[in-house]
């Protein structure tokens, strides 16, 4: 009886065994690629975050200096001059913020998929 206890299994390996194998490593492989993708989101957003920050002191800047000079010149033509180049750098500034806010949409959006896809 030795003989049969040397005996090579057929199936070393039963199908659902192989089947969890490669769906190990291919969950390692979607794991990664989330992971990477979720960081570079959040760096994005970050980036876009700090970018609006930057905007929003420069309009408070814009702000402040307008109050300066309405307080130095008291007014008149001169005044108007100056208001009238303030509302066009506050005009650009507000649509570059615009801008800006659609790509953080766009990111919010890509996080918003993210989630999804990793319910799944």
């Amino acid at each position: 009886m030795p003989s049969s206890s040397l005996a090579v299994p057929t199936d070393p390996l039963p199908i659902n065994t192989w089947n969890y194998v490669v769906d190990v490593r291919t969950l390692a492989r979607v794991s990664e690629s989330f992971e990477t993708r979720v960081r570079l989101t959040k760096i994005e957003g970050e980036a876009i975050f700090t970018e609006l920050t930057i905007v929003q002191q420069q309009i408070d800047e814009v702000l402040k200096s307008i109050e300066g000079m309405k307080a130095a010149l008291g007014g008149g033509k001169e005044w108007l001059e100056i208001a009238e180049g303030a509302f066009g750098e506050l005009t650009r500034m507000q649509l570059e913020v615009e801008e800006k806010v659609g790509r953080m949409g766009r990111v919010m959006d890509g996080m918003d998929e993210l989630g999804m896809e990793l319910d799944f």
